[in-house]
């Protein structure tokens, strides 16, 4: 934007993508002082429209719960952890029970030892429960 050429685009930038009707608005009526009298016809641009775009907020409580122990498990890798634990590890997965919220953390040396710590989680968790994991949700 600094090197525009005409007034009206390098105020349109400066003021935050303002439409030019505001910018003729703040000019006539001296609102903000320095801006110069921008006489430009109203355009409305994709990108200045998609840089102003807002989501959703994320919803408060989840849609859905498990009912079961083990019916959803959150699953998380974390790492690279600096410095390392004293044993040597710089992961960690952490795996949560959707319905208890019982959380487990294994600690890794490297990521490659997940499916590993996941398999040792499994077997003891369904001997444990004497259920099934059904859903395993990561990202």
């Amino acid at each position: 934007m600094a090197r525009v050429s005409e007034e009206a685009w390098l105020w349109h930038g400066r003021l935050g993508h303002a439409s030019f009707r505001s910018l003729k608005l703040l000019s006539e009526k001296s609102m903000v002082g320095g801006v110069p009298v921008i006489d430009h016809t109203d355009e409305v641009y994709q990108a200045c429209l998609v840089g102003k775009q807002t989501r959703m907020a994320f919803p408060r409580m989840a849609q859905w719960r498990a009912s079961k122990p083990l019916e959803l498990l959150h699953i998380d890798l974390c790492g690279p952890i600096s410095p390392a634990t004293a044993g040597g590890n710089k992961y960690f997965m952490l795996i949560v029970d959707d319905c208890s919220r019982m959380m487990s953390v294994f600690m890794l040396k490297s990521k490659d030892e997940a499916s590993y710590a996941f398999a040792k989680f499994k077997t003891v968790a369904e001997n444990n429960l004497e259920q099934k994991i059904k859903v395993v949700r990561s990202d």
